[in-house]
């Protein structure tokens, strides 16, 4: 995103008092990058491309089935 992370959004989101669910998806996969996200305040963390049935799992479940980071399989 131009001017702004997506990890800052979400801090600034964490910070406000937001607590909607937020899913990173992204193509940074390292573990350092994961922890940066869960840390910014992401529930969850998943790699591009993504496994449509589990982005459509997440977005229909729960807000506390969010809280579980993930990694695409494999």
């Amino acid at each position: 995103m131009p001017c702004i992370s997506g990890c800052d959004v979400a801090r600034r989101l964490r910070e406000s008092g937001t607590q909607v669910p937020l899913i990173a998806l992204t193509g940074w996969g390292q573990a350092t990058d994961r922890e940066q996200a869960l840390a910014a305040g992401f529930n969850r963390h998943l790699l591009k491309p993504v496994a449509i049935p589990l982005l459509l799992d997440l977005l229909s479940s729960r807000p506390s089935s969010a809280a579980r980071p993930v990694e695409r399989p494999g």
